[in-house]
């Protein structure tokens, strides 16, 4: 290709001229892959790093501070939680609404995005259901209810 031009445009160095232009050509290429490589790894560095981690109702003191589990089928909950780590996090908290025989209607969850350490966060769940919960409770995403080294969470009753 480059040997072609060269020749047809009476440029001198035939072959050697070509090994230039592939060189160049190779030197774009391969910096542009680095540069493409990093841009990847740093975005999915990213994705995995930012991910939010559940709100154990123990460890983040997870409150629920207003339980409506009025008509409609949108049951509400209001609460609050603490980041006790070192660091900034996000934390998914889950509440589970309950029936008067404790058992689950619906789930809601919310993310709270970059709890300072040591701050409190509030949080505001709404859950969708076909009839009316009894009960609401904090609840994490990755077991059924709580970790079984926490303390039952005691569900809390509707205050409105």
């Amino acid at each position: 290709m480059a040997r072609g031009r060269a020749n047809r445009f009476g440029l001198p160095g035939g072959l050697a001229l070509a090994g230039v232009i592939h060189s160049i050509i190779a030197i774009v290429l391969g910096g542009y892959g680095l540069w493409v490589q990093n841009r990847v790894v740093t975005g999915l560095s990213n994705i995995f790093t930012n991910l939010p981690r559940d709100a154990d109702p123990t460890v983040n003191d997870a409150r629920i501070v207003h339980c409506n589990t009025g008509g409609g089928g949108t049951p509400r909950a209001d609460g609050t939680l603490v980041n006790p780590d070192s660091s900034k996090r996000s934390l998914l908290v889950t509440i589970r609404f309950l029936d008067a025989k404790g058992l689950e209607q619906c789930t809601g969850s919310e993310t709270i995005r970059d709890v300072e350490p040591g701050r409190t966060a509030r949080w505001s769940v709404t859950g969708y259901v076909n009839g009316t919960p009894a009960s609401c409770a904090v609840g994490t995403t990755g077991s059924p209810f709580v970790p079984p080294t926490a303390p039952p969470i005691q569900p809390v009753t509707p205050t409105g």
